[in-house]
């Protein structure tokens, strides 16, 4: 029996929790059969393929991209490497709908979980937590 899955953070550029972001680290991803695994892949990459977007997708770039349009907001300094700068808000948002679809269907496992970065650097300071940890 043969399972892949793709797991992903966000959340853990600080590990007091301090920094806006950082307060939660959250994992999340999809697990399935190895063999469906590959036909899911091959679906996605298709789906980029179709949009000329990158090999990669990344949603807080098409969110912000999406926000520039539709606020008419100025741009960071680094929107000019943003992928999604120059497409049009139809675009985003099919591309995004056809992504979502993929990513909801068939019979893959979500998986996912959360802990308080800030909760966790406290903790880490007990004495009882000295003792668990293992040597650095």
């Amino acid at each position: 029996m043969k399972i892949a899955a793709y797991i992903d953070e966000s959340g853990r550029h600080d590990k007091t929790g301090r920094a806006v972001g950082s307060g939660q680290i959250v994992v999340c991803g999809w697990v399935d059969w190895a063999d469906r695994w590959a036909i899911f892949c091959n679906q996605w990459q298709s789906i980029l393929n179709k949009y000329g977007g990158e090999t990669y997708f990344h949603f807080v770039e098409l969110a912000y991209a999406s926000r520039i349009i539709r606020t008419k907001e100025t741009p960071s300094e680094s929107f000019h490497r943003n992928p999604y700068r120059e497409w049009k808000l139809e675009k985003l948002n099919s591309f995004l709908y056809e992504l979502a679809e993929l990513a909801g269907g068939g019979q893959k496992l979500y998986v996912g979980g959360f802990i308080s970065t800030r909760d966790f650097d406290e903790a880490k300071k007990h004495p009882a937590f000295r003792n668990l940890a293992p040597a650095r």
